[in-house]
């Protein structure tokens, strides 16, 4: 799968996603069968995107039973949450089969180059801000998000309003 082919970098320039490519926020990694991508306890900056293959995410109780909570095909998007609220991972992320997975580093790309200037990112260009745009836009559309996430910790929630 082509960048050009995933919603997130929909009306973003070659040169933005060079740029950004360059800026080491993104990197490719591809995966064998049944490799586990995070693990439950993980603490995580970067969302994951399925350039190929598909992975599960699922949950395993404390007697071993296995649930599977959902999927991430071909062009979606994982871990956008924990990723975002730097909260420890409840659930793993396992390949269903051989994939190759590009990460996001949210954490360096949501930043602002300096507090002054709120609508320029590192990446991007004063004027644009598209990944920033696009990547809410990404969760709001995605089928199996609400527009609220949210993540709970004991004595703590974090919220994000979309």
């Amino acid at each position: 799968m082509k960048f050009c082919d995933i919603l997130l970098f929909k009306n973003m320039s070659e040169q933005e996603i060079t740029q950004m490519n360059k800026s080491k926020f993104m990197k490719k990694r591809i995966y064998a069968k049944n490799t586990h991508i995070y693990h439950m306890g993980d603490v995580i900056d970067s969302v994951g995107i399925v350039l190929s293959g598909n992975v599960i995410i699922e949950n395993i109780d404390i007697w071993g039973n296995k649930s599977i909570i959902s999927y991430a095909n071909e062009g979606e998007i994982f871990a956008e949450t924990y990723a975002l609220s730097q909260t420890p991972m409840m659930v793993d992320v396992v390949c269903a089969e051989c994939c190759e997975i590009l990460f996001i580093n949210l954490k360096n790309a949501l930043k602002p180059e300096n507090s002054n200037q709120q609508s320029a990112y590192a990446f991007g260009s004063k004027k644009s801000c598209s990944f920033t745009k696009n990547f809410l836009h990404f969760i709001k559309s995605s089928a199996y998000k609400s527009s609220c996430l949210s993540v709970g910790r004991i004595g703590k929630s974090r919220f994000y309003r979309l």
